[in-house]
């Protein structure tokens, strides 16, 4: 089985497919510190969705505790899951190890919000897969990195819709369509973003004492 590995701006992308006109929305991220995927993750879904995400360090948690301060959401919150297979992924073939591990992680996370979702987020995309970095590019600051999902569960209504496992998922992510991103220019956002802190610095300095 071949698996199809797709960069984080294009699971963005087919992601936000799931989001209704001005639904707002929530990003969580539950991935290692460690992973060298991690910022262009980050990056990404802030392109794609204008919404800073929200990290979970899932390697150190032993449950998962993600509907702090979610009462009332009323739109969708979107949960990734993300398992480093760094120089481990042949593009046919997941050990076993890796498949456990991300079957652990993924009912821990489901499990908690199928119990009483509904009080704290209206509807939920949960996606869990693996973070495939590139051996050579390891020891750059943005590691060309892929994600392979793995399971997909999507509650977008009164009760559970939808669960897509591999292989089935290779299928059902080639038909998701794609959106345009919220932020078209990431970089120029940012930069605009670091020119209005510094003219507050300026404009307020810190006493010296």
């Amino acid at each position: 089985m071949n698996y199809i590995t797709y960069s984080y701006q294009k699971v963005a992308s087919k992601l936000s497919s799931f989001v209704i006109h001005n639904q707002p929305v929530r990003i969580i991220f539950c991935f290692s510190y460690s992973d060298p995927g991690r910022d262009i993750a980050n990056l990404s879904f802030i392109k794609q969705f204008g919404v800073v995400p929200e990290e979970i360090n899932i390697s150190l948690e032993k449950e998962v505790n993600i509907s702090q301060d979610m009462n009332g959401f009323s739109g969708l919150t979107i949960i990734i899951n993300s398992v480093s297979v760094n120089g481990t992924f042949s593009g046919s073939d997941i050990s076993d190890k890796y498949q456990t591990l991300i079957k652990q992680q993924s009912e821990m996370i489901t499990n908690h919000f199928q119990k009483d979702h509904k009080s704290y987020t209206k509807e939920y995309i949960y996606i869990s897969g693996f973070s495939v970095s590139s051996s050579n590019s390891l020891s750059k600051q943005f590691a060309e990195t892929e994600f392979l999902p793995w399971y997909l569960e999507i509650d977008k209504n009164s009760s559970l819709d939808q669960i897509v496992r591999q292989p089935e998922l290779n299928r059902f992510m080639q038909q998701l369509t794609e959106e345009e991103p919220q932020i078209p220019c990431l970089d120029k956002y940012l930069n605009g973003m670091i020119d209005r802190e510094n003219e507050t610095v300026d404009a307020y300095p810190f006493p010296v004492k």
